[in-house]
């Protein structure tokens, strides 16, 4: 954990839509659960899928093959001038 300090925390609960708001956050693993998926939707964040039961697996396929979303910001980031 020392190693990994600055560039990572592994915190308690906090409200969902808080962590996605911030600007530092980059991209989110996600269960798949929809209100998550809208959450993140929402504040352009590329998400990492890990469906675990039921309907998660169908909303992460669907949404996937299903929708393209533009984002006006970078998501990997600035990129460096050539």
């Amino acid at each position: 954990m020392d190693r990994t300090a600055d560039v990572g925390r592994v915190i308690g609960w906090r409200p969902q839509v808080q962590v996605l708001g911030h600007p530092s956050i980059a991209g989110f693993v996600s269960h798949w659960w929809w209100n998550s998926v809208l959450e993140a939707i929402w504040h352009e964040v590329p998400i990492g899928s890990w469906p675990l039961y039921a309907e998660q697996q169908f909303i992460a396929f669907k949404l996937v093959l299903g929708v393209r979303v533009v984002s006006p910001k970078p998501i990997l980031g600035p990129q460096p001038s050539a």
